[in-house]
């Protein structure tokens, strides 16, 4: 049986990342970020550059939640 919910039971494969404090500080890293002009996003697709997120992701609390590659 897959497990789909949130358990308490540490022997259930779960991984739980609080993220409410490191949202907060996130949000204000990328603000602080753009408000120096240190992301850059295009004007075609209004999508950050892969220099952006690579400056974004090095800033971030904990580090990316995702860990996808850019394309």
């Amino acid at each position: 049986m897959k497990h789909t919910g949130h358990s308490l039971d540490p022997d259930c494969g779960t991984t739980v990342r609080e993220t409410a404090h490191a949202a907060l500080s996130n949000l204000v890293t990328a603000l602080s970020l753009a408000d120096q002009g240190r992301i850059k996003c295009s004007e075609k697709t209004k999508r950050p550059s892969a220099a952006s997120i690579t400056i974004l992701a090095a800033s971030l609390d904990g580090g990316d939640f995702y860990s996808s590659p850019v394309d």
